[in-house]
């Protein structure tokens, strides 16, 4: 156990569709010290790999659209 290394995951809003705010948003996200940010879009990404790779036969993909993201 080291307190030093842990890292924090913060799950906030989607990822900038406009191209400026997406740089600044890079930016700002690799800044970070001890931080991991990920945005709710990328996630459902990450978790519809994962679960493309471990279920046989294909899977349906997950749209995610604004109306699926609870307030």
């Amino acid at each position: 156990y080291r307190p030093h290394s842990i890292a924090c995951v913060v799950i906030i809003g989607l990822r900038p569709t406009d191209e400026e705010r997406a740089q600044g948003f890079e930016q700002y996200r690799h800044s970070l010290n001890g931080v991991h940010v990920i945005t709710f879009d990328e996630l459902v990404e990450r978790l519809q790999s994962l679960y493309d790779l471990l279920v046989p036969g294909g899977a349906p993909t997950i749209a995610l659209s604004d109306e699926s993201v609870p307030l």
